[in-house]
């Protein structure tokens, strides 16, 4: 399986467990992280999680900027080929 594929897989799985979101509920890659999945200051907790996991230092102001799931996936992979 593809670099891509498993970043979303990963950060699809970790939105559901500190969203809080249900099992039937998947997000699409458009959803708003406030807007559309009411995520709140579990967001820290998820960003923290996706960094430990992956081995990344991603700096709060680009976080800043991340308003949808899509969002993350770019932003996570874009530190990903950096640190490759």
């Amino acid at each position: 399986m593809s670099n891509k594929l498993n970043i979303e897989k990963l950060v699809l799985k970790l939105l559901h467990y500190y969203i809080c979101l249900p099992s039937e509920h998947i997000p699409s890659l458009q959803s708003r992280l406030v807007e559309d999945l009411q995520a709140g200051d579990d967001l820290l907790d998820f960003i923290l999680e996706i960094q430990s996991q992956l081995n990344l230092k991603i700096p709060i102001s680009s976080w800043e900027k991340v308003r949808t799931v899509q969002d993350i996936i770019d932003l996570v992979k874009q530190y990903t080929n950096k640190c490759s």
